[in-house]
C-alpha cells in the first residue's frame, strides 16, 4: 500500500545505521519505480549506485547487463548498507544486482515495495518482509502535531484546521466511487 510511510521508516533506518558503515559503504536509491521508466532508466540508477559506493562516475556503463556486472564485481564479499526505495518490478533488483551472494557479510540490504510478492519472488521468507502498518487518527494526528508544531498536539487555535486536515486524509484513503458520499 502506498502512503503508509516505508520511505519514511526505510529513510530512518538508514540514517540510523549509516555510521556503522563509515569503514564500507552505502546507498539510498530513492523512487525506483518512477525513475527506472525514465530516458536512461535503470543504467542511471546503476550509475548512481556505483557513484554512492565507489565515489566515482561509471560512464562506460552503457546498457544493463554492464552495470550489473560492475556492481556485482565491485561489490562482492564488501560490507554495505543499501536501501532501494519503491520496487514495482523484478527487473528493477536485478538490474540493481541486488542478490544476497553479492555482498559481503554485515552487508544490510533494505527494499521498499507495495508488492511483497516481489521480494518472495527473489528468496526472502514471509518472516524476513517487514509490513509496516497504517497509522490510525490518533498517531497520524501525533505525527502531523510533531511535524507542524514540535508538540504531541496541535496549537491552540490550529485544533480545527488538524481536524480538517485529518478529515481530507480520511476522504483520500477512500475509493475514488464514495469520495462524494
Amino acid at each position: 500500500m502506498g502512503g503508509i510511510g516505508k520511505t519514511t521508516l526505510a529513510r530512518a533506518v538508514y540514517d540510523k545505521i549509516s555510521s556503522q558503515f563509515l569503514q564500507s559503504v552505502s546507498s539510498f536509491i530513492a523512487d525506483v519505480r518512477e525513475r527506472s521508466g525514465g530516458n536512461g532508466g535503470l543504467v542511471d540508477l546503476q550509475k548512481q549506485l556505483l557513484y554512492d559506493l565507489f565515489k566515482h562516475k561509471s560512464s562506460d556503463i552503457k546498457d544493463v547487463d554492464r552495470g550489473k556486472n560492475k556492481i556485482r564485481h565491485g561489490l562482492r564479499h564488501r560490507r554495505v548498507l543499501v536501501v532501494v526505495d519503491d520496487v514495482d518490478q523484478t527487473q528493477q533488483l536485478e538490474a540493481l544486482a541486488i542478490e544476497r551472494d553479492w555482498f559481503g557479510g554485515g552487508s544490510v540490504i533494505i527494499i521498499t515495495t507495495r508488492d511483497k510478492h516481489l521480494l518472495i519472488e527473489r528468496g526472502l521468507a514471509e518472516d524476513e518482509i517487514y509490513r509496516a502498518k497504517e497509522f490510525d487518527d490518533d498517531e497520524a494526528l501525533q505525527l502531523f502535531s510533531w511535524k507542524a508544531f514540535k508538540k504531541d498536539l496541535p496549537l491552540d487555535g490550529f485544533v480545527e484546521l488538524s481536524k480538517l486536515l485529518e478529515k481530507c486524509f480520511e476522504k483520500s484513503k477512500t475509493k475514488p466511487q464514495e469520495r462524494n458520499r
